[in-house]
């Protein structure tokens, strides 16, 4: 903590800065110590509404301003309300901090709004709260917490309800404003590669905002204790059972904190840990399941999630469920379990470094949950003392059946009969940029990025592979090649492979796309060397075990059930299905149940070796190595066999035609998809369609002004660009309620006309570029991102530094160019339209 710093102003404004060298982002929060669990009976909600309206502008900066200048800056602006905190934040290019503070600040303590905005945003946040009730993560959440604290504001949920929000009137949200919007009720948080003198020297203007008395609130209602099991059960339109299980425990830094984070790994955090190897992986009761704490000063909430498949008896899980917690509370821990548990939690520490937002985000969460981010490191300290008996006990003291809040959502009628009685018992030169490219002799292409920041190292082999490979029939191939690829290989079983990389604290995982297919890993640089073996002997030696691939079908099987309840995938699926219909682009990743139950272990081998040739693989890894390091990675990747590949490009329509597509669904809302066929992404006019996606689809965008901004009739709104291999498509996309049907489609169209006959101003393609590259910045500045990127450029015969021509490209984006663009793509006639509605 020795780069940090902590000021408290003359007005009452906490300030915490850290000095974070080597990133070209700035972190910037402002953190409102008030939330939805402060709120009153009748405010529910308030605290989001207000969250949204701060954004409307100040005497001197209208909405559009905000969003304007922030990203003529070059960096991106949001924000969130949470159970004790709102939060407003910005990621600005470091050249820029200084105008990223000067806008969040005067949007916090000057902030203005008309009662037109009030209205409007009203309409939105209704929208936002009918999303809601299409996602059953959502409802699944807001059952959990109703049923958890019976008189808490913690029961609520963060949006409010209709009922709430649609009776605020200006003066209820002025008067909180007025309330707890002010210095001395706020954390200011800055994060990045400044001077703390600089830093500094913007106190004056920090300080000229005026302290107010801040009022004293009412005691919050106490929760009585909890002495039996609570249970609840929601039918409806569900292709999967939802459970959770959750238990309340105290808030802040309380005693047991720290076990408890640590129980949370061992019981559900790994692949390997209890819960998951018993009843997912041994048992087959369920198709996921994992733990979590939701940290509260007044109260956490530790909760164990399930999916399970309908015709599996949520009883049964259940039952089994804390069966395995018993024999868990009654069982000596292994140290090897609990080490690499402390591992995995240390490690987290040492990536949330890597960005200045992560590390941003880390002082936030201390500050505002334990009182200070200097409790950070006792919380460390603390991790080196952890014991199985204060395990066992912290299991035994919040985990029993008696104080368990249980919420099932289903498709029908479900009752839980609990067994309670068992729950009693107690050579290689680098360029000036740090990166390398060279092909082996067998064929192989690797690329090194040398970044040291921190101790880390991120690595990937991929190959051309995907949906390119695949047809109707045996359609999500690919995806189900990757999963049951790291369930074994030869030498190493599953779960020996998961054990080591927890060690490792890395990650591995293999992973499939519409143009590609590989394996990536992370892990501290000290372990690469082992994990690195570990990866080549998995790629080189699958075994796809028949049992593992039997499994791992299933999970997919349960997967496609699952697109069903999330209706944004199923609308961006239904579009891809319809503008790219008669080639590969348009079939959906996962596959189709009729495709997967057809699949066989030998088809798995035959796309396997027809795909992963030495000639068609990139080898990528970026970070903390020296140059031994690399001659042992080239020394290994030798071993493998030169094999030629064979690859047949595939020629796609690029004619577009009107042409309207629609279905019917189970939801509350209506999902429109407005677009057209795009340039690839090897076509270097793609780069004037990502500038065109960011001045539709960001929130100063055309879109988000003039649909959501002036109608009010959506909460989700944004435009995407997708550009791949051989294939790209532009979209908009709104949700709204169906009455709204034939406003969304006519301001579609004639924001696309508007478009064509008034072009793009340079104003707006200034601020779109300046937008891009802070993304940029703030994407780079993590290692697997990095990695990823020239891995993909070499992969797609774009270089290994294209993300460095990019930047060229961009500063050289012709305006007249764009706007040709626009007159020849933007024809509301020429667009495919998909609706999915009630």
């Amino acid at each position: 903590m020795d780069n940090v710093k902590y000021l408290k102003l003359k007005n009452g404004l906490e300030c915490i800065y850290e000095k974070m060298a080597g990133v070209n982002t700035v972190a910037i929060f402002f953190v409102v110590k008030i939330g939805s669990g402060n709120e009153a009976k009748g405010e529910e909600g308030i605290s989001h509404f207000l969250e949204h309206l701060i954004f409307k502008g100040t005497d001197t900066l209208s909405a559009f301003d905000i969003t304007n200048q922030i990203e003529k800056l070059g960096g991106s602006i949001n924000a969130y309300t949470s159970i004790d905190e709102t939060a407003y934040y910005a990621y600005i290019p470091k050249r820029n901090w200084k105008q990223g503070l000067n806008i969040l600040s005067e949007i916090l303590f000057n902030n203005s709004f008309s009662e037109d905005d009030f209205i409007n945003e009203k309409r939105v946040i209704l929208e936002e709260l009918k999303s809601g009730k299409d996602n059953p993560y959502k409802i699944l959440s807001e059952e959990t917490f109703n049923l958890t604290y019976h008189y808490s504001p913690y029961k609520h949920p963060i949006i409010g309800f209709e009922e709430t929000v649609s009776k605020f009137t200006p003066d209820d949200v002025k008067s909180y404003y007025k309330k707890f919007y002010n210095p001395q009720n706020i954390s200011l948080i800055v994060v990045g590669d400044i001077k703390f003198n600089d830093f500094k020297s913007e106190i004056p203007r920090l300080e000229q905002f005026q302290k107010i008395s801040l009022k004293s609130r009412k005691d919050k209602p106490k929760e009585e204790i909890q002495v039996n099991t609570n249970f609840i059960c929601k039918v409806g339109n569900f292709n999967q059972n939802y459970i959770n299980v959750a238990f309340r425990l105290p808030g802040g830094f309380f005693k047991d904190f720290v076990e408890l984070e640590i129980l949370s790994l061992l019981l559900g955090g790994f692949e390997d840990s209890l819960l998951k190897e018993r009843l997912k992986d041994e048992l087959k009761l369920v198709t996921e399941i994992y733990t979590y704490i939701i940290s509260g000063v007044d109260f956490s909430t530790f909760i164990i999630h399930i999916s399970a498949p309908l015709e599996i008896s949520p009883n049964k899980i259940l039952n089994t469920l804390f069966v395995e917690l018993n024999n868990f509370q009654n069982s000596t821990i292994s140290q090897d379990k609990i080490l690499k548990a402390v591992i995995n939690y240390k490690s987290d520490k040492i990536f949330s470094k890597e960005s200045a937002a992560g590390r941003a985000k880390s002082i936030l969460y201390y500050q505002i949950f334990s009182g200070s981010y200097e409790n950070e490191d006792k919380f460390i300290k603390a991790l080196d003392h952890i014991e199985s008996s204060k395990l066992q006990h912290c299991s035994k003291k919040y985990f029993s059946i008696d104080k368990a809040n249980i919420v099932l959502l289903s498709d029908r009628e479900s009752e839980v009969k609990l067994d309670t009685k068992r729950d009693k018992s107690g050579v290689h030169k680098l360029n000036d940029d740090n990166r390398l490219l060279f092909t082996l002799n067998n064929g192989i292409r690797v690329v090194f990025k040398k970044i040291d920041r921190i101790p880390a190292v991120a690595f990937n082999l991929v190959a051309l592979g995907g949906l390119k490979f695949e047809t109707e029939v045996n359609n999500g191939i690919s995806h189900l090649m990757a999963k049951t690829i790291m369930s074994n290989s030869e030498n190493l079983s599953e779960k020996e492979i998961e054990n080591k990389f927890d060690f490792y604290s890395g990650t591995i995982n293999a992973f499939s796309g519409k143009n590609s297919v590989g394996v990536q890993s992370i892990v501290l640089s000290e372990f690469f060397p082992d994990a690195f073996n570990i990866f080549l002997n998995l790629v080189r030696y699958p075994s796809f075990n028949q049992s593992h691939f039997e499994k791992k079908r299933r999970d997919i099987i349960e997967d496609i059930k699952t697109i069903d309840d999330d209706i944004y995938q199923k609308t961006i699926n239904f579009f891809y299905k319809k503008i790219f219909e008669g080639n590969y682009y348009a079939m959906p990743l996962n596959g189709t149940l009729k495709s997967i139950k057809k699949i066989s272990k030998r088809d798995l081998f035959n796309l396997y070796s027809r795909v992963m040739k030495s000639e068609n693989m990139v080898f990528g890894f970026t970070g903390d190595l020296k140059n031994r390091d690399i001659d042992f990675v080239c020394s290994r990747l030798e071993t493998i066999t030169r094999e030629q590949f064979e690859y047949q490009p595939l020629i796609l329509n690029s004619k577009n035609s009107y042409r309207y597509f629609e279905e019917k669904t189970n939801k509350n809302q209506l999902h429109l998809v407005g677009g057209f066929l795009a340039p690839t992404l090897r076509n270097r006019e793609n780069i004037y369609f990502k500038v065109l996606n960011s001045i539709m689809g960001n929130q100063s965008g055309r879109l988000f002004q003039k649909v959501r901004e002036e109608l009010g009739i959506c909460y989700s709104i944004f435009s995407f660009y997708f550009d791949a291999f051989e294939g790209g498509a532009f979209g908009m996309y709104i949700a709204t309620s169906p009455e709204n049907k034939k406003l969304a489609m006519d301001k579609l169209k004639s924001l696309s006309t508007e478009l064509v006959n008034s072009g793009v101003s340079r104003d707006e393609l200034e601020k779109s570029i300046n937008y891009i590259k802070g993304s940029i910045d703030n994407f780079s500045q993590k290692y697997i991102n990095v990695n990823s990127k020239i891995s993909y450029n070499v992969l797609y015969g774009l270089g290994i530094d294209y993300d460095i021509e990019f930047l060229k490209l961009l500063d050289s984006i012709e305006i007249d160019k764009l706007n040709a663009l626009i007159s020849e793509y933007f024809n509301p006639d020429n667009f495919t339209y998909v609706v999915l509605e009630p």
